[in-house]
């Protein structure tokens, strides 16, 4: 049953909205889990940091990585600066680090919105067997 008094029209109203954040929230989420597929299949690591140096997202390569560099102190302040020191320019940076008997290239950019910095984008690739190769 339905009403054409304020009541009626203001719950209409309220159906219709509720189906717009329902179809927002569908889209929102296949967004998310397409991300995560993408990101997830990648063979390299890939991270987000804000620009206090804290993780925020990583793929499962990234993780694995990041957990490398905070088992050597040094390396891992070297890179936490590093993050940092992005974050704070406008320009992208490319590093690499030479852990164990790894040799990582790491690609980092800073990510800004409306000229406000958010954060680092860390691209991490194994480069071990180029380097190898190259010798």
């Amino acid at each position: 049953m339905t009403s054409r008094d304020e009541i009626g029209e203001l719950t209409l109203a309220f159906n219709k909205m509720n189906d717009n954040i329902k179809s927002t929230i569908t889209e929102l989420t296949h967004e998310k889990n397409l991300r995560e597929t993408v990101f997830s299949s990648l063979s390299n690591g890939l991270m987000y940091f804000n620009t206090s140096g804290e993780p925020v997202y990583s793929n499962d390569r990234g993780r694995s990585y990041y957990e490398l560099f905070q088992q050597s102190e040094e390396e891992f302040e070297y890179f936490k600066s590093l993050i940092i020191e992005v974050s704070e320019s406008d320009e992208n940076h490319l590093e690499r680090l030479d852990i164990e008997d790894l040799h990582l290239q790491l690609a980092m950019s800073p990510v800004k919105s409306l000229e406000e910095q958010n954060g680092v984008t860390v691209l991490i690739r194994d480069i071990t067997d180029e380097t190898i190769l190259k010798r």
